[in-house]
């Protein structure tokens, strides 16, 4: 089974010191597709590795995003 997510996010970065804002993207939008194999016995373990996997790609589309901002 595949599943389509989309995640929308406001994303800020300020640097803690002087509080100056370093990126901000007040409407960032995430996508991607995770399949899920519903034949397997350990359906609830795959779920949790999608989740992870979502968490991880997100996490590398928010880094990738700042790094082109620079």
């Amino acid at each position: 089974r595949e599943y389509n997510v989309i995640i929308y996010a406001k994303v800020i970065f300020t640097d803690e010191i002087d509080k100056k804002v370093i990126f901000q993207n007040p409407s960032f939008v995430f996508r991607g597709k995770y399949e899920i194999d519903e034949n397997e016995v350990q359906f609830f373990d795959r779920q949790s590795q999608a989740i992870d996997d979502i968490a991880q790609d997100f996490a590398e589309s928010v880094v990738s995003a700042i790094l082109e901002g620079f």
